[in-house]
């Protein structure tokens, strides 16, 4: 019994590694399309916020999945998922930030 549950705090330990790694890269995601969006490149923000929008609604599919969702330890995981969500969402919808406007001189 007590190999089943090391067993499964170790497979915890790997999930719980991989998500921060794909957290993290939805994160600089999210700071491209707001980035790019001060550029001004509309076709650029559009994809890059439909692809961070997949990577945050699969990342959520994926501990709805294997159960981890119900977990108090898994919360921050899926806090962080839907907050990258709800921001990019945001983002595509209002248009902000507004796209730098030049000078006129």
């Amino acid at each position: 019994m007590a190999s089943n549950s090391q067993s499964r705090r170790r497979s915890f330990k790997i999930i719980e590694k991989d998500m921060t790694k794909i957290i993290l890269g939805n994160l600089v995601m999210f700071l491209l399309v707001i980035s790019i969006s001060h550029l001004g490149i509309q076709w650029l923000k559009i994809i890059l916020g439909i692809a961070t929008l997949a990577v945050s609604a699969l990342g959520e599919l994926f501990l709805v999945l294997i159960n981890e969702h119900t977990r108090a330890r898994s919360r921050w995981m899926l806090a962080a998922f839907a907050a990258i969500f709800l921001c990019t969402l945001v983002s595509l919808i209002t248009g902000s930030p507004a796209p730098s406007i030049p000078v006129v001189s």
